[in-house]
């Protein structure tokens, strides 16, 4: 499995790029709902 990855990763490093840029927006958005539904605790964390 983790031979398979390597392999794509190497053929592909745009993918690796565009999964890495998805997961910063989804913690992005995550972020900004917590802030809107928690400001305490986002205020607590940050």
């Amino acid at each position: 499995m983790f031979n398979f990855t390597a392999q794509l990763v190497l053929q592909n490093p745009f993918v690796v790029f565009i999964s890495f840029a998805l997961l910063i927006l989804a913690l992005e958005i995550t972020i900004i709902f917590m802030k809107k539904r928690f400001p305490v605790l986002t205020f607590l964390l940050a």
